[in-house]
């Protein structure tokens, strides 16, 4: 299985966005330096056999971020 996230940066740049395994507490993809310029970032991560996900951002307070929902699924 495979998760398809749609991610895009606002404001100010992502440092970094990690995509974990819950459960087992084990980090699945990293990805750094995301820009506002760069648009909307397809990132795909492979799932089989987690059954929670955590998405944690790092970002300074004054930026922003948002996961189209309606493009984001998983397959």
């Amino acid at each position: 299985m495979k998760l398809i996230l749609q991610f895009a940066a606002t404001g100010k740049e992502v440092e970094a966005l990690e995509i974990k395994d819950s459960d087992k507490n084990t980090l699945l993809k990293k990805v750094e330096k995301i820009s506002p310029s760069a648009g909307i970032q397809t990132i795909e991560v492979a799932i089989t056999g987690v059954r929670n996900i955590a998405i944690n951002v790092t970002q300074p307070n004054d930026g922003g971020f948002f996961i189209p929902l309606t493009t984001s699924y998983y397959k």
